[in-house]
């Protein structure tokens, strides 16, 4: 047991709730990060954005490319998800106007803040609930909003 203290005491992060699925103490966990790198896509989204209505083929020296198109089409309701196979599922994070203080570190506390705000949360509830409801999983009923 020591060593497992130990162990534990030196998780950092996201550490904790990665150990916590692969444990099987959570089934799912929903994460809003700072940044929303990997973030989770829509299976119809990421569908488009492999297909080829998102590129142009080139031809270049003689051999073709495809090359991606400027802009991004958006795939219409309703959305189903796949849970990643860690379970961690990154919430796309809140949209922050850009005003008079959007130097990093103002936009860093600017997203810190709007993480906790009623709007946000609300949202980000509907969005999980449809992720449960497409793999299968409880809703967040007992979930609530101030």
């Amino acid at each position: 047991m020591p060593r497992l203290n130990a162990a534990v005491s030196r998780l950092r992060y996201d550490e904790h709730i990665d150990a916590a699925c692969r444990a099987g103490i959570l089934d799912i966990a929903f994460v809003v990060a700072m940044y929303d790198n990997g973030r989770i896509v829509s299976n119809e989204q990421k569908a488009l954005d492999n297909s080829s209505e998102q590129f142009a083929v080139i031809s270049v020296n003689g051999k073709e490319q495809r090359i991606r198109l400027p802009g991004r089409l958006f795939a219409k309701p309703p959305f189903t998800y796949k849970i990643p196979n860690n379970r961690m599922v990154v919430l796309p994070r809140a949209s922050v106007p850009e005003d008079e203080d959007s130097s990093i570190e103002g936009l860093d506390r600017a997203y810190r803040n709007a993480a906790l705000e009623s709007f946000f949360i609300a949202d980000r509830i509907e969005l999980v609930n449809a992720i449960c409801a497409t793999a299968g999983k409880r809703r967040c009923s007992n979930a609530h909003t101030f």
